[in-house]
This record gives C-alpha cells, structure tokens and sequence, in this order.
C-alpha cells in the first residue's frame, strides 16, 4: 500500500463530491422555488424532501434521517440520538 497514493485518491474524491454537491445546489435551490410558496412554513417531511433533492444524487441515504454521527471539515453535526426527539419538535 502506497500512503501517497491513498491520500491523493482521498484528495481527488473529496473534490468530485465537493464539486457535486455545489452542482446540487443549484437543482436544490430550483426544487425550492418550484415547491415551496413565501412564508410558507415546512415540516420535517418538506426537510426530507429537499435534503433528498440535494443529496440524492449523490448518497443513497439522501432524505432520510441520520442514526449515525457526521463530523464534516470539522464540523460536528447534532448527535444522531438527538435527532428524532428534535425533528418532533420542529
């Protein structure tokens, strides 16, 4: 195993997703406008909906609720067990 390969493997797969997800946004944003009214207030399933619209064609489990923990960049998302208790709130 080649340590300098693997990392450059890493490097190129974090940009592809990268890239992928800034295209995805531009389909996100348009679901947005297609879907939703102004001062329309969402529920957890319009959440679903657009998360999936943004991911989905990226991750398999776009728009659906996380039962793992996700750190990004360094950034820590809510805990997993949190999640369902907090969506019933939203």
């Amino acid at each position: 195993m080649n340590p300098d390969h693997d990392h450059e493997k890493q490097r190129k797969t974090k940009i592809a997703l990268d890239t992928a997800e800034v295209e995805a946004y531009g389909k996100a944003f348009q679901y947005m406008i297609d879907t939703f009214i102004v001062n329309q207030q969402l529920v957890v399933a319009d959440i679903d909906a657009l998360h999936h619209s943004f991911f989905g064609s990226i991750y398999s489990w776009a728009g659906m609720h996380r039962t793992v923990n996700l750190t990004k960049e360094g950034f820590t998302f809510p805990a997993a067990r949190f999640l369902e208790q907090t969506l019933q709130t939203f």
